[in-house]
């Protein structure tokens, strides 16, 4: 009878053992879930984040061409300007002439 209890002890023992073995995997395996998870998210949140950069800098450069556009623009208009005030005080001292 005291025998028979022991084996029971033994077997109960190794039962209880390989369960919190299980347990432990179960964990590990949760915690490793977690962490890439967590590496998925950073990996997109960098991404986006750079994909960001990547447009904010894409903008700027359309408006950096803009402006230039505008700015040739102006010079263009300012300098037909220029050419017509010139034209236009040569014709006169051609009259007064």
């Amino acid at each position: 009878r005291q025998e028979e209890t022991e084996t029971e002890r033994n077997r109960h023992e190794e039962t209880e053992t390989g369960r919190n073995r299980d347990r432990k995997k179960q964990r590990q395996k949760e915690t490793e879930t977690e962490r890439n998870r967590d590496r998925k998210k950073q990996r997109q949140k960098e991404t986006e984040t750079g994909r960001n950069r990547e447009r904010k800098k894409q903008r700027q450069k359309e408006t950096e061409t803009g402006r230039n556009r505008d700015r040739k623009k102006q010079r263009q208009e300012e300098t037909e300007t220029g050419r017509n005030r010139d034209w236009k005080k040569m014709r006169q001292k051609e009259s007064e002439s």
